[in-house]
């Protein structure tokens, strides 16, 4: 199963430090629905990170450190309909205490974390979904990523630019993970009754 990769050491270090994640959507559902992480329903152990969509227009990026604590930064996109079925590019980013959430390469929020460091908990890193089915992303994605480094705004300016799925713009230094995806996938399988968990993804390129 391609929309799962094991949390190898180097996937679970990835909250010891600044992190990017980023992916390119396109969809029109109005709900919620996980883009990538690793949350589940055990109450212990923690360890999560989890980035998704959430209401009608907002963005999310939640983090649960290994004693539970929680920062749940949870934003209206104001500077764009993300659900109008157009490709759009959403980041969220940790960078030293502070959150951040981008759409198209514009900030649409940041909050202060004091969670610090720690591991991700459980077995998987998940795409489209996490290990819960109900919260599964339904639309496409296009080239998703997972960077040990915080992208700037003009690095975030060069992906987006490009305008839909495909850009190469950026050096791979520090990047952990990518999901190189030759054509575009569709996380809601609805004619089945499996929603997002049955995607075909190519391999991982491991940047480490």
């Amino acid at each position: 199963v391609k929309w799962r990769v094991p949390l190898t050491e180097a996937l679970r270090q990835v909250p010891q430090g600044d992190y990017t994640l980023e992916t390119w959507i396109r969809t029109t559902h109005l709900d919620r629905g996980t883009l990538m992480g690793n949350h589940y329903n055990a109450a212990t152990p923690n360890g999560v990170v989890n980035f998704e969509f959430f209401g009608t227009n907002n963005v999310r990026l939640y983090q649960r450190n290994l004693s539970g604590a929680i920062t749940d930064m949870n934003r209206l996109a104001t500077n764009v309909n993300t659900r109008n079925g157009q490709w759009h590019h959403v980041a969220g980013i940790r960078e030293g205490s502070t959150m951040r959430l981008y759409v198209d390469g514009q900030e649409v929020g940041s909050t202060n974390t004091p969670l610090g460091n720690y591991t991700l908990s459980s077995d998987y890193l998940y795409l489209g979904r996490d290990e819960r089915t109900a919260v599964a992303f339904k639309g496409e994605m296009g080239e998703s990523r997972v960077w040990m480094r915080a992208l700037s705004t003009n690095e975030l300016a060069e992906i987006v630019a490009f305008g839909v799925p495909g850009s190469d713009a950026l050096s791979k230094d520090d990047l952990l993970a990518e999901y190189d995806l030759h054509a575009p996938f569709n996380a809601s399988k609805p004619w089945t009754g499996w929603p997002g968990y049955r995607i075909l993804l190519g391999a991982p390129k491991l940047g480490r």
